[in-house]
């Protein structure tokens, strides 16, 4: 996939078996605004209050696995509808919580398959790691 920051929460939930990756529902949140990572922020909401821009929501990530050598795996990754001339700087996953808002992060990604800034065209934003490589979303 490209760069990417677990955040501190996250890492924790990794080293006590607290997060089950293959079992966790999970999705990708696109940014509009200036790229913003804080390793202390534990949930959607946190980056909210900082005034920052959620433009988009993938459709639930599926197929999380881990490959032989660690790396934190899904299928492709599917943002509906990033509107046209919306510009996507980054990218958050969570593990999926109710409200939407409470959901908790995992990793900040700034490098994709697609190159960031993305320039919304109105069509889904498709992310698709390319697992030969080993480019996941992490590893831990």
């Amino acid at each position: 996939m490209g760069l990417s920051a677990i955040y501190d929460s996250a890492r924790v939930k990794l080293l006590t078996a607290a997060l089950n990756w293959p079992a966790a529902s999970l999705i990708v949140s696109a940014w509009a605004s200036p790229p913003d990572f804080d390793p202390t922020d534990q949930k959607i909401s946190d980056l909210k209050a900082r005034g920052l821009i959620e433009a988009g929501v993938s459709l639930p990530v599926t197929g999380p696995s881990v490959s032989a050598n660690g790396t934190a795996a899904t299928d492709a990754v599917v943002v509906p509808g990033i509107a046209v001339g919306q510009v996507i700087n980054w990218l958050t996953m969570a593990e999926l919580k109710s409200p939407h808002d409470d959901s908790e992060l995992i990793i900040y990604v700034d490098q994709t398959d697609v190159p960031l800034p993305f320039n919304g065209n109105g069509l889904d934003l498709v992310l698709q790691p390319d697992w030969l490589a080993n480019q996941g979303w992490f590893r831990p």
